[in-house]
């Protein structure tokens, strides 16, 4: 989603890229009705090392967290 010209991350996650870019993920509907328009990606096969920036990318961007974006914050 861009706002004001700058990309707004709605959704950080880690896992299967045959899953996670498709119409098959688990939060494809809230990401389409937050009105995103473009995915990035990224590679790495460390999960450990996914995991890691799955977190510190939330950490940076809590707007991804709902009801603003589509991540469930662990524990409510």
């Amino acid at each position: 989603m861009i706002v004001d010209g700058q990309w707004v991350p709605i959704y950080f996650g880690e896992g299967d890229l045959s899953v996670r870019s498709t119409k098959s993920h688990h939060q494809i509907t809230c990401i389409n009705s937050k009105g995103a328009t473009h995915v990035h990606m990224h590679l790495n096969a460390a999960e450990t090392a996914r995991k890691a920036e799955e977190k510190d990318l939330l950490a940076a961007y809590p707007q991804a967290y709902s009801p603003t974006g589509c991540n469930v914050k662990l524990g409510g």
